[in-house]
């Protein structure tokens, strides 16, 4: 399942969807994330057929600003006891990519809170012009015996293909690009004994990564060097003794940590988990390589310790990691409709 941003609904939202299908008298409620809620910003009463009204959806779309709009169908459903509703999902490609992105983890979650069973159609696009009644009806003329998919499949199809470019400049969602600055770049490629340890933020005015610090320090220190309300990538070329099954063995191993404490805000964990492959990708590029095990994430500081590093590294056959777990998997095409009834 992709990753909820658990943005909620307004009261607002909650009232003005609830008059709009007990009044049947609104086609349609534009919503926008304000202030980390889904709130309803414009409303359009019914003036003639569902088709008629859907031109008046496009003059609501700003050109560079995501937002969604709940759209009330002619038909009826019987088991909701009200008109069907469509979910317009629009995420312009000049968006900042933290808005598609939180745009994307709301989507489903917006239909949870109001009521799932009242959406019968999902349709996105990432252009004004994509957002007509003629791609609405050519989306419903799917081939025989093509199963639609759900708005969870859609997005992990456009996440696993978002990858485009390597290097140390990389682009992923919606062609968007995070620069390494030259400090980043310079940190990763001297990432040795004698300087062990980086930490790398995200400039989430700029979408650029920077370099926050890098110094020697023992890993120990590394829980003391985090942030307590804010995330942060960690390089750290860990020199140590690992007592394997032919004796004590002195081992450089490298480490990437994701660091993402619970009280960060909501939109800054969705950036960072959006920039992690992008950073983690550079550092392979700078000739910094990880073995799966030294990939890991961390939501409180006191799970940040050298124990807890040394036992995702040589992880015992009966106890595994315990403190840490590893990293989780969190274009523009044609306007796409996937029908969501009984999901």
């Amino acid at each position: 399942m992709t990753h909820s941003s658990n943005i909620p609904v307004s009261d607002q939202l909650q009232k003005a969807f609830g008059d709009a299908r007990a009044s049947g008298n609104v086609r349609f409620i534009k919503v926008s994330i304000e202030d980390e809620n889904l709130v309803p910003v414009a409303t359009q009463p019914v003036i003639a057929d569902a088709e008629h009204d859907f031109a008046k959806v496009v003059p609501n779309f700003e050109r560079h600003t995501a937002a969604f709009v709940l759209y009330r169908l002619d038909s009826t459903d019987a088991s909701a006891g009200s008109h069907e509703w469509m979910l317009l999902s629009y995420v312009p490609d000049g968006s900042p990519v933290k808005q598609r992105m939180l745009y994307a983890s709301t989507r489903d979650y917006l239909k949870r809170q109001l009521g799932k069973n009242y959406f019968a159609y999902d349709f996105y696009g990432s252009a004004p012009e994509d957002f007509t009644w003629a791609a609405f009806q050519e989306s419903l003329k799917k081939p025989q015996g093509t199963a639609p998919l759900t708005a969870d499949e859609v997005q992990r199809s456009s996440m696993a293909g978002a990858e485009i470019d390597p290097g140390h400049t990389r682009e992923y969602v919606h062609s968007v690009k995070f620069p390494l600055s030259v400090a980043a770049q310079n940190a990763l490629r001297n990432l040795t004994p004698a300087q062990n340890y980086a930490q790398i933020s995200v400039d989430t005015v700029k979408e650029t990564v920077e370099l926050v610090e890098a110094r020697q320090l023992s890993a120990s220190e590394i829980a003391s060097r985090l942030p307590s309300n804010e995330p942060r990538f960690v390089f750290f070329r860990w020199s140590h003794t690992h007592n394997g099954g032919a004796g004590p063995v002195r081992l450089e191993s490298n480490v990437f940590i994701y660091w993402c404490p619970e009280t960060a805000p909501i939109k800054a964990k969705m950036l960072y988990s959006t920039v992690k492959s992008v950073v983690a990708g550079a550092a392979e590029d700078a000739g910094v390589t990880f073995e799966k095990a030294g990939k890991l994430e961390a939501s409180e500081l006191e799970d940040v310790t050298e124990e807890a590093i040394r036992e995702a590294l040589h992880p015992t056959a009966e106890d595994g990691q315990k403190a840490f777990a590893r990293p989780r998997g969190p274009g523009r095409g044609p306007a796409r409709l996937n029908r969501t009834r009984n999901k």
